[in-house]
């Protein structure tokens, strides 16, 4: 029952992001967060911690984002689900250059698409739609040649670096 309802809550926390609703995905996911803890489950946790912070992002909460894509990141890891971290990475790429830091920003994309290829997972269109103003921002900070650098820094980190990155605080 508990494990339906919150897969659930989180497939319409989703389709509300990409329609552009993140109020309606804010409290769809919470509600789903809220019966994973309740419950003990991290499975399914993740993924609502990984829309909520999809969610804060396009509200523009970008400190309150990047929390929840490194609660998200955390719990993917242990779990051991690179798709969700990878989506997680992806988040505080676009934390990272709403922020500033773009060359952070190009290696965390690097690292997300990275981990996609070596599960064998392509993006589809619509989920990338969230992703490229925020991609494009942080582009057109550094110019081609030190995003392309530090983009293949990111593809070509291994899982466990990756995540280890995604973590830091750049400002340590």
């Amino acid at each position: 029952g508990a494990e339906l309802l919150g897969a659930y809550l989180i497939s319409l926390g989703s389709e509300s992001l990409l329609e552009g609703e993140p109020e309606r995905a804010i409290a769809l996911n919470e509600e789903a967060a809220e019966l994973y803890r309740k419950r003990g489950r991290r499975g399914g946790l993740h993924q609502a911690l990984d829309n909520l912070g999809w969610a804060t992002l396009l509200r523009g909460d970008y400190e309150r984002a990047e929390t929840l894509h490194k609660q998200s990141l955390r719990v993917s890891q242990d779990l051991g689900d690179k798709l969700v971290a990878s989506d997680s990475v992806e988040g505080l790429a676009c934390t990272a250059g709403a922020q500033g830091e773009a060359e952070r920003s190009a290696i965390l994309f690097g690292a997300a698409e990275g981990l996609r290829e070596a599960e064998g997972y392509q993006q589809a269109p619509r989920d990338r739609s969230l992703r490229e103003p925020y991609l494009e921002a942080a582009y057109a900070q550094v110019g081609e040649a030190a995003w392309s650098a530090a983009w293949e820094k990111g593809r070509s980190m291994k899982f466990d670096d990756a995540v280890i990155y995604a973590l830091e605080d750049p400002n340590d």
